[in-house]
């Protein structure tokens, strides 16, 4: 998390449709900074009869992604709305991903094997 005039701002560790710049910058309304990113200790699954793929922990592996760097609240609800946040099967969750410059503070959006049984594919 930084401040920025007061307020403060997030990182996100995006693996999808949100690591395209054309479509964040449509969601945004804005260009923001990323950097290439692995968020370690978890694997992608899918879920039958869904496109995008979940981050769920696992005990090998690692998605790589990027990082969207020093996001507004209004950023964040913007994603939240395109993630069906809460009601879908994503989770907020504040992790440590891994870039070229270190160890970074950030918000992933997770779910659990718990929450995806019986849907995931085969």
């Amino acid at each position: 998390m930084v401040l920025s005039m007061g307020r403060k701002l997030h990182n996100v560790f995006a693996f999808g449709s949100l690591t395209d710049r054309n479509f964040l910058r449509k969601l945004l309304k804005k260009d923001i900074k990323t950097e290439p990113a692995e968020l370690e200790n978890y694997e992608k699954v899918k879920i039958k009869n869904m496109k995008y793929p979940f981050a769920v922990k696992g005990k090998n592996g690692g998605i790589r992604g990027k990082l969207l760097i020093g996001l507004t609240e209004d950023d964040l609800r913007r994603i939240d709305e395109w993630e069906k946040t809460p009601e879908n099967y994503y989770k907020k969750k504040k992790i440590k991903v891994k870039t070229k410059r270190g160890v970074k503070d950030a918000i992933a959006y997770t779910t659990t094997k718990k929450s995806l049984k019986g849907e995931l594919s085969e």
